[in-house]
């Protein structure tokens, strides 16, 4: 993964794609938001079974069913590719869908 932040370019790796993803909450909202929208409503931070709360979790819920439509890439665990640049995430080699691959 590149990122740049302060005009640097950074190369950071992550075990696991849903750790990418918490990384790019925090890197688009800041720690203190992140913290707050990884532990928002039924989806954002975990599986929801029941209807979202809001347009926010909604959002995550979408997210959720985005990738429980990838299963044979497995987007939870594997790794890919992102750039991170101007407050916006930009997939490079995702292994998701297209389609799914829009910003939170």
């Amino acid at each position: 993964m590149v990122y740049s932040y302060k005009g640097e370019a950074r190369t950071v790796r992550h075990k696991r794609a849903l750790q990418q993803l918490e990384y790019q909450i925090k890197y688009h909202f800041g720690e203190d938001r992140a913290t707050t929208l990884l532990n928002y409503g039924c989806y954002c931070g975990k599986s929801g079974e029941s209807d979202p709360l809001d347009d926010v979790d909604q959002c995550c819920k979408y997210h959720e069913d985005c990738y429980d439509r990838e299963e044979d890439c497995l987007p939870k665990t594997l790794f890919y590719e992102f750039n991170l640049g101007n407050k916006t995430v930009n997939c490079e080699s995702a292994s998701l869908s297209q389609k799914d691959d829009k910003p939170l």
